[in-house]
């Protein structure tokens, strides 16, 4: 999603990351890797489970587009392509 912003943005897409860890750890992540969307912490992992994003109680890489209305437009485990992602918002 980090090197795709810009088409994110042009097509109306906002990305963020939801981990887990703690937030100082995000925030050093982020750096890091250069990411330029927030990275949002998931204390318990309440939100990884609402979702369904994870296996046998661990959480796995997942990509999700979802509506203005809070519908899922995309699921899908582990990296997707940018194109089959976008698919979907048209």
């Amino acid at each position: 999603m980090r090197d795709t912003s810009e088409t994110l943005t042009a097509r109306g897409v906002v990305a963020y990351g939801v981990n887990h860890a703690r937030a100082s750890s995000h925030e050093k992540f982020r750096r890091l890797n250069g990411y330029d969307f927030p990275l949002l912490v998931d204390v318990g992992g309440r939100v990884a489970r609402s979702y369904e994003a994870g296996r046998k109680g661990k959480t796995g890489r997942h990509v999700y587009l979802i509506d203005p209305q809070g519908r899922i437009r995309f699921s899908e485990p582990g990296l997707p392509p940018l194109a089959e992602v976008l698919s979907v918002v048209g």
